[in-house]
């Protein structure tokens, strides 16, 4: 997708790469994490306003329907079409639009309800199961819908017999099912699945005791193979000493061109992160900020701070680019965050004026 630069500022594309054995941890960079070296002054920086209706709570981009579908602090969720900057109400959300869409139709699912918008020809919310909340919406490929409806890392037949570790709720072929399965015993423990899955296969780490070391495991299940009375069909996808590691707050998945690579944040201050892609291992150091995930396809994170501005730090080349210096509010999330497809314009909503506390749309593109 091209935007139209009539009413785009700005910039913004990041590189990288470096390699290194991950089998062996053998990471790049010192003791402290690997830097990010900052390219801010070698690219020239602009940012448009998109006049939305209201302030922009959350939003997601559907580049193939040409489009920006937001929530406003009316719950009101609205189009934006970017051809024309032409805004048309859809819907009301009393929660955040999730980051789970399908882009050929621009099906939108909210955070928790259990029902779909097509932003292109519909203005209400269809009902795809029983009203009720779900833990994460994971996938929606092919007019299909699959959520995390629950999970449970106790041991369901212990404490709570015929409870499943996970349950999923699922929309497949016009029909509300419910798939639901066990881990079989010596997965570990301390599981954490990964923030940014993508069809069929939902990832998460477990702590799995050695003889000699423990080890953080990498697993994966595919959905769509998810059946009742059965065992999780969960396989192992790498593991990691322990030692090396340490305490892991979130662990994320990222598709990048197509090969699987992990990204883990990590609770030792001077080494925030450990990427993990073939050919690639480095730790990373944030200088104590907190990585913001923004999208399993851009291997691209972001922080912020107030009065230093936002970074985004890509993990290919260990480049960073900080912007919105002069922009206060008390943080930034994920939700006010996108990247496009061709990773040169990112998305923002925020309030661009110390004095306008009102969130706005800002566009921002890199010009060669």
């Amino acid at each position: 997708m091209k935007f139209n630069m009539s009413y785009l500022g700005g910039l913004f594309l990041v590189v990288m790469s470096q390699v290194s054995l991950a089998e062996n941890l053998r990471c790049l960079g010192s003791d402290g994490g690997t830097p990010f070296a900052n390219i801010s002054k070698d690219v020239s920086l602009k940012q448009q306003i998109l006049q939305s209706s209201g302030s922009v709570r959350d939003f997601v981009l559907l580049e193939k329907t040409n489009q920006i579908v937001y929530r406003n602090h009316r719950n009101q969720i609205r189009a934006l079409a970017l051809s024309n900057q032409h805004d048309r109400h859809l819907s009301y959300s009393s929660v955040k639009i999730s980051r789970v869409f399908e882009e050929n139709k621009g099906r939108i699912l909210t955070s928790e309800a259990t029902c779909f918008l097509d932003s292109v020809t519909d203005s209400f919310w269809r009902s795809f199961a029983q009203p009720n909340r779900v833990v994460e919406h994971l996938f929606l490929d092919n007019n299909d819908i699959f959520s995390l409806e629950a999970f449970w890392q106790e041991d369901p037949y212990l404490l709570f017999p015929g409870r499943y570790n996970f349950s999923f709720l699922t929309y497949e072929s016009n029909k509300s099912w419910r798939r639901q399965c066990n881990l079989p015993g010596g997965v570990g423990k301390n599981l954490k699945i990964a923030k940014g899955n993508l069809f069929p296969y939902l990832y998460f780490t477990a702590i799995k005791s050695g003889l000699f070391e423990d080890r953080v495991m990498v697993y994966r299940m595919a959905v769509n193979t998810v059946a009742g009375n059965r065992a999780c069909p969960f396989e192992e996808v790498t593991s990691y000493p322990v030692s090396q590691i340490g305490p892991i707050k979130n662990f994320y998945y990222f598709n990048i061109d197509g090969t699987d690579a992990f990204a883990f944040h990590l609770s030792d201050p001077k080494r925030n992160l450990f990427w993990d892609k073939p050919g690639e291992c480095a730790y990373y150091n944030f200088n104590g900020k907190t990585p913001i995930f923004i999208s399993p396809r851009h291997p691209i994170f972001a922080t912020w701070k107030n009065g230093e501005g936002l970074s985004l730090h890509n993990l290919r080349d260990k480049t960073e680019i900080t912007f919105f210096n002069k922009v206060e509010q008390a943080s930034i999330t994920t939700e006010n965050l996108w990247i496009s497809g061709d990773e040169r314009t990112l998305l923002s909503s925020l309030s661009p004026y110390k004095n306008e506390p009102n969130y706005r749309l800002i566009v921002s593109t890199k010009i060669k």
